[in-house]
């Protein structure tokens, strides 16, 4: 068997035995981007870009997904520990499932299990640093 093959199976093997989030993950729930400037941010994608507003607050929008299907996206105000970078907040089935199987793989966990009036939720760093959320909804 070449080296590939080998590692091919190696890799399957090892994905039967070990926890899989992806098995937890529904979609893709929203895109976050941070802004110092919410009201700016809802003139342009609600005016300009003609998106639908489902959630206005001062600190946070949120804009439907214009065909109905696929992430929405969000605007929040910036705060020094966001920076700029997106969040991706992910839908899982079972919160607790999906942190301990995070936990299980040594996955850096970001922000521990919270719960907040629309559901609970964790997060945890991609390699390159970004932060991703997994949401179980009220």
């Amino acid at each position: 068997m070449s080296d590939i093959s080998n590692a091919t199976t190696e890799a399957t093997n090892a994905d039967a035995t070990s926890p899989n989030l992806r098995e937890r993950i529904s979609g893709l729930q929203f895109v976050m981007l941070h802004t110092d400037d919410v009201a700016a941010a809802r003139a342009f994608y609600a005016d300009r870009m003609g998106l639908t507003v489902i959630t206005d607050s001062p600190t946070f929008l949120q804009f439907a997904s214009p065909t109905g299907k696929g992430a929405d996206l969000a605007v929040g105000l910036l705060t020094p520990q966001d920076g700029h970078e997106p969040e991706l907040w992910w839908y899982v089935d079972d919160v607790d499932a999906a942190h301990a199987t995070l936990v299980t793989q040594g996955a850096e966990i970001a922000i521990p299990l919270t719960a907040m009036p629309f559901g609970r939720f964790c997060a945890t760093k991609d390699p390159a640093g970004y932060t991703v959320y997994l949401l179980q909804l009220a």
